[in-house]
């Protein structure tokens, strides 16, 4: 299986300062050379702002206090990005941006989509099916079960 590259990038917006002289802090996420942007709402003086570690200089509490949040929001993507992994086997920047803004998409898994056939089958067996139309969708779906832990070590596929 490929592996992902995932970064997290901190920088600010130096074109769009507010009337208290800060500017907001962005937040880039790229995986696999794919980006998503968004806003941290959190904000900073340019004047104290490194941005080769894409951290604020100081020793302050307000800047203490600036970095231990952009350190938790890191630690917070990285999560989602390996959470996503682990479910779904790949993993797009849009997923993880998607998973961190709390934006989830009603997902079918094929092992769902599958089990509701069979009930279907089921209801129409003696109707428009017969018994052996339905035993061999359930030898199929034991096969597909078996195929992806054999094959790809998963439970089920969305």
């Amino acid at each position: 299986m490929k592996k992902n590259t995932f970064k997290v990038l901190f920088y600010i917006r130096g074109n769009r300062i507010n009337k208290d002289g800060n500017v907001s802090v962005m937040i880039r996420i790229t995986v696999d050379g794919e980006m998503e942007q968004l806003n941290s709402k959190l904000v900073v003086n340019p004047e104290i702002w490194d941005a080769k570690t894409g951290r604020a200089i100081g020793r302050s509490a307000k800047v203490l206090e600036l970095n231990s949040r952009l350190n938790d929001i890191q630690v917070i993507l990285k999560e989602h990005y390996y959470d996503i992994q682990r479910r779904h086997g790949y993993v797009t920047a849009e997923m993880v941006r998607n998973a961190y803004m709390g934006i989830t998409q009603r997902e079918e898994s094929l092992l769902k989509v599958y089990e509701q056939h069979l009930e279907d089958t089921k209801k129409l067996v003696g109707l428009s099916k017969a018994d052996p139309t339905y035993r061999k969708y359930e030898r199929m779906y034991r096969r597909v079960v078996e195929f992806m832990k054999k094959k790809y070590n998963i439970t089920d596929i969305p």
